[in-house]
């Protein structure tokens, strides 16, 4: 027995983008979606980022990227300025383009730390285009030499785009108080509504809340996934930044962290922190710009589940996990399980030996993006400062200890497989939060000083002279929603 009938649950962007993925996947050959949709909505001042890879998603859900702008006050991003968490004045750019070119058929990072070593004063990002690019607030959008870039968008207006993209492709949506999972024979085969009737379902998507519906099926709680002390989270608006700036600002103070996540309208203002260590009064204290309205103050705990496919039902967004928020990682983590949902789709209603396959390889990408938003803590330079002594004082895996060793010996970066981040990026952040090494991969040695120095002066003014030529941020805009 083929599966037919798709019931998706919840509210907000994450059933939203999961329906319009399997209706677009598999309506050719007779599937039928139905989302039962459950009230609520993200905060007004809630903001989400998208990595680079969001955008070619995009194109698979059939969304204008015009539209997605409009309607979202959205707004580019090439990367994330980390600041104080290697100290107080120290800070890096986390930019998602690549650093540097290979010479003589090497990576650029060992000639980099050996002319470090000996005197270099360029930077590190400073060989990096798109993090030169969006400290001067430059971009390219189009044509030979496009910047990477990824998006921010306002939620509530992306969870109204997506779901009349939902209605525009068939899918039907059934909005419902409480819908319950009716369970036979350890499935969900079917989702009873407020007014007793029902919704026949061949396989569940859960993306509610509270897990409701995976929760019916006797799995137990999901274990916690904090990497820190943080807690408790106000969010609010602040007025646009003026020139509207590239990349998201994340500052360390003494008992976690604030952010700010430009869009076109207005400034997402975030400030995360340790209940116990800092009042909601205080953390208004730490606001670095002022507000327009009140804020609201939400509780943060970080979870995540084993397992989010049982039997029928597979767990996304909020039911499967909650991330530690530092590294705004969510839609990237919806992105992924929908991506390994088409790939896995079931190809009988009544056995679904998939789910096996599909929760070792959520597991190994969970892991990878949970040692990556670990790293800032892990590695903080804060000293004498609770919070931060204690976040460095956690357990990592074995594997993120092994990739820093590795990085701290010789400059190496060890690959794993399921990594959202590239070689690059990983560079930047061991780099940007003090971990130096103590040599380098001695084949550099044979290549011909002059020759790395000239290669470094070509590669500078090529940057130089390709950021001049970008766009700004605001016009880049206006080009992409004409």
């Amino acid at each position: 027995m083929k599966v037919a009938r798709v019931v998706v649950v919840g509210q907000g962007h994450a059933p939203a983008m999961a329906a319009i993925a399997l209706r677009r996947a598999f309506a050719p050959v007779g599937v039928e979606v139905t989302w039962v949709e459950t009230p609520g909505e993200a905060p007004a001042d809630a903001v989400l980022a998208g990595l680079p890879n969001l955008l070619a998603f995009h194109q698979l859900l059939g969304l204008d990227p015009a539209a997605v702008l409009r309607e979202t006050q959205g707004c580019f991003t090439m990367g994330r300025h980390y600041v104080g968490f290697a100290g107080e004045g120290r800070d890096y750019l986390h930019g998602f383009g690549p650093v540097g070119r290979p010479i003589a058929g090497l990576p650029f990072l060992p000639f980099w730390l050996k002319a470090r070593a000996e005197g270099l004063p360029a930077g590190f990002g400073d060989f990096a285009r798109e993090a030169v690019a969006a400290r001067n607030g430059r971009i390219r959008i189009a044509g030979d030499g496009e910047t990477t870039q990824g998006l921010h968008l306002d939620a509530r207006g992306y969870a109204a785009l997506l779901r009349r993209q939902a209605l525009a492709i068939g899918v039907t949506i059934r909005p419902d108080t409480a819908p319950r999972a009716l369970v036979a024979g350890g499935a969900v085969r079917r989702i009873g509504l407020s007014d007793g009737s029902w919704v026949d379902a061949d396989l569940v998507v859960d993306a509610s809340e509270d897990a409701a519906i995976l929760s019916a099926l006797g799995t137990g709680d999901p274990v916690d996934a904090s990497l820190s002390g943080v807690g408790r989270m106000l969010v609010g608006s602040a007025r646009p930044l003026r020139p509207l700036p590239l990349y998201s600002h994340v500052a360390a103070h003494r008992a976690g962290w604030t952010a700010l996540h430009p869009l076109r309208d207005r400034t997402g203002v975030a400030v995360a922190y340790d209940p116990a260590l800092m009042s909601d009064e205080a953390a208004m204290a730490q606001l670095p710009v002022p507000l327009v309205r009140d804020p609201v103050f939400v509780p943060l705990t970080p979870r995540e589940r084993r397992k989010p496919w049982i039997g029928n039902v597979v767990a996304i967004g909020a039911a499967a996990a909650r991330p530690d928020p530092l590294a705004a990682l969510d839609l990237h983590r919806l992105q992924v399980a929908l991506t390994h949902l088409i790939s896995l789709f079931p190809v009988r209603a009544d056995a679904m030996p998939e789910a096996g396959i599909y929760n070792d390889e959520l597991a190994g990408w969970s892991a990878r993006m949970r040692d990556f938003a670990a790293v800032p803590h892990a590695l903080n330079g804060r000293q004498g400062e609770p919070f931060w002594d204690a976040a460095r004082a956690r357990p990592i895996s074995s594997d993120l200890e092994a990739r820093i060793a590795l990085f701290a010996a010789r400059g190496m970066v060890a690959a794993y497989h399921q990594d959202s981040f590239a070689e690059d990026e990983w560079e930047t952040c061991l780099l940007g939060l003090g971990v130096m090494p103590e040599s380098w991969d001695p084949q550099v040695d044979r290549v011909d000083e002059q020759q790395v120095m000239a290669d470094f002066r070509d590669q500078l003014a090529a940057i130089r002279a390709d950021v001049l030529a970008m766009d700004s941020h605001e016009a880049a805009l206006h080009r992409a929603m004409a």
